[in-house]
């Protein structure tokens, strides 16, 4: 089942295209783009790996026979290397990067060819992209400041939410949270990097329960078990953990995200690396492959004969429903307008964007986040075709995740707002 992947380069018109180097699978090129050296001799790229945790790397591919070697000792510990752009001397690179244990991408200067690594900043902001200005004096950068807290609202009700945390981590509830079925609440802080906590209902009592970088936690439908993908060093894959904490265990080891359990709690559905939905026990042992192509974020229907994911092929990009038991999709959906637009970056480092998709109770609908100038509610759309419907109202901050009552309201919520600003860097060289 492994697979490949490949730099490809072309001509300014776009023919002539032919690859240049290929890596393979657990390795891949990042899709933040490649750089290439003033010289016009090789270009410098990102890599993401799974084995054995989560991690990245810089490389550089030869322009001349397509070779491919590390820059520098790779001494430095990458969860992710985002964009990359040289130095007009061609004597190093800037790139936004997140550090193993880190929570915000921060930008370093990396030598060439040395590969020597150098902070440029170090804070709690996040930067997303990079561009030098021509003669590499300044840096111009995207910083993103956020805050997310975990809210509940009796039925639904905007006008009654409550905020039950107060940013002990900058990121409550963003990469996943969850009602159990007695009332407390499993979620994901980044106070650090992100781990699976639960608390109490009113947001009493928090106790952390994971110890690796964890995310997107699922409750089983009898409230034993958690189950949440890891993407920490040594415990890459789906795990289930008692709901206390206790006994964990590796369900599968593909770098499974974004789980959801079957109504009677025998199997574990989850996004899986390489791309594709699987399937496993919820007691371990074989996987199986049920979707190809790249679902996130899957949901099995309220009568465990169907499950629901954000779906792409070729052009298309929807919502797709098919068997249980894998196949083909039964329905397509379109996106409905202004789905997913909230917080662009939730789940960037989990695998995903927020996607969040839940079937309403009588399996019927989905409900689903739609963000409109900047401000997040809850839709529900059935499934038939008939127009979306509004659930809440909201009129502030953006939700990053949610959750629904036994009843089908939408009742917790990971909000929050994000304040985006283009700064200026200069003096950055030693």
């Amino acid at each position: 089942l492994g697979g490949t992947s490949t730099m490809i380069i072309a001509n300014a018109d776009g023919t002539g295209e032919q690859p240049l180097a290929m890596l393979r699978s657990p390795e891949t090129f990042v899709d933040s783009g490649p750089a290439w050296s003033p010289d016009g001799k090789v270009i410098a790229s990102g890599t993401s790996s799974s084995d054995g945790g989560l991690h990245s790397n810089l490389i550089e591919v030869r322009l001349e026979d397509g070779a491919v070697k590390p820059i520098g000792s790779q001494n430095q510990k990458w969860t992710e290397v985002g964009r990359i752009a040289w130095l007009a001397d061609g004597s190093g690179l800037i790139a936004a990067g997140l550090e193993q244990g880190a929570n915000s991408n921060q930008i370093y200067h990396i030598s060439y060819p040395g590969g020597e690594v150098r902070k440029v900043t170090n804070d709690v902001n996040d930067y997303q992209d990079i561009s030098l200005t021509a003669d590499s004096v300044s840096i111009v950068t995207v910083q993103d400041d956020s805050v997310w807290n975990i809210w509940s609202a009796p039925d639904g009700d905007a006008s009654r939410a409550r905020q039950l945390t107060r940013g002990s981590g900058k990121s409550e509830g963003k990469y996943g949270l969850r009602w159990t079925p007695d009332g407390k609440i499993v979620y994901v802080s980044s106070a650090g990097s992100p781990r699976v906590w639960i608390m109490n209902g009113d947001g009493g009592n928090p106790r952390q329960l994971t110890q690796d970088f964890s995310s997107v936690p699922t409750v089983s439908p009898d409230g034993r078990y958690i189950v949440y993908g890891s993407l920490g060093a040594g415990t890459v894959g789906t795990w289930r953990i008692d709901i206390d904490g206790g006994n964990p265990k590796q369900l599968a080891d593909n770098r499974g995200l974004f789980t959801s359990i079957s109504p009677d709690g025998r199997w574990v559905i989850y996004r899986g690396m390489p791309g594709g939905l699987w399937k496993v026990s919820i007691d371990g042992g074989e996987r199986v492959r049920l979707a190809g192509n790249d679902p996130v974020q899957p949901a099995v229907s309220p009568d465990g004969k169907s499950i629901v994911f954000a779906y792409r092929k070729d052009l298309f990009r929807g919502i797709a429903i098919i068997p249980f038991d894998g196949g083909e999709p039964t329905k397509l959906l379109d996106l409905p307008p202004g789905y997913n637009t909230a917080a662009s970056s939730v789940g960037r480092h989990t695998g995903g964007d927020s996607q969040a998709l839940h079937w309403m109770p009588d399996g019927r609908s989905l409900a689903y986040i739609v963000t409109r100038d900047g401000i997040s509610n809850i839709w529900s759309m059935p499934i038939d075709g008939v127009a979306p419907k509004q659930l809440t109202n909201f009129t502030t901050d953006q939700i990053a995740w949610f959750d629904l009552s036994r009843d089908g309201k939408p009742t917790l919520f990971s909000r929050g707002a994000t304040i985006k600003d283009v700064v200026l860097i200069s003096g950055f060289k030693k």
